[in-house]
């Protein structure tokens, strides 16, 4: 009896999870132009505030600014490898997340003036707008 009652509700949910990968490609599709713009002036602000050597501009009503974010890649893992097995074993784990961990590479650079090894930064700056 309880596989009667689980049929439609599988059926209707399988229709409902199709209904709704449907909407999410046309939403995806639809947005694509709108997100192109919305990057292309992103890519000119940033042009705008480096020629002015600026990190922010205002109008009366906005302000946009130069909003920066650093991520690490491990460039050699034998020598971040070497790094982490040199550490005590109760820090071993904080510095990897499948990727490196900021928060343990950012501690490591501010305690050390150096990046662990095998370790880069690289540096992404996005132009951020808020109302005022």
């Amino acid at each position: 009896m309880a596989e009667n009652k689980a049929g439609p509700l599988m059926d209707a949910y399988v229709k409902l999870r199709d209904a709704k990968s449907k909407l999410q490609a046309r939403h995806k599709a639809e947005l694509a132009p709108v997100n192109e713009m919305l990057e292309r002036i992103e890519k000119d602000l940033l042009a705008f505030l480096d020629e002015q050597g600026a990190t922010s501009t205002s109008t009366p009503t906005r302000t946009a600014f130069i909003d920066p974010k650093v991520t690490y890649k491990i460039e050699d893992w034998p020598a971040l490898q070497a790094f982490i097995n040199s550490l005590p074993e109760d820090q071993r784990f904080s510095y990897l997340d499948r990727r490196p961990s900021k928060s343990a590479i950012e501690a490591f650079l501010e305690d050390n003036g150096a990046l662990p090894p095998g370790i880069t930064a690289t540096t992404f700056r996005k132009v951020a707008i808020r109302r005022k």
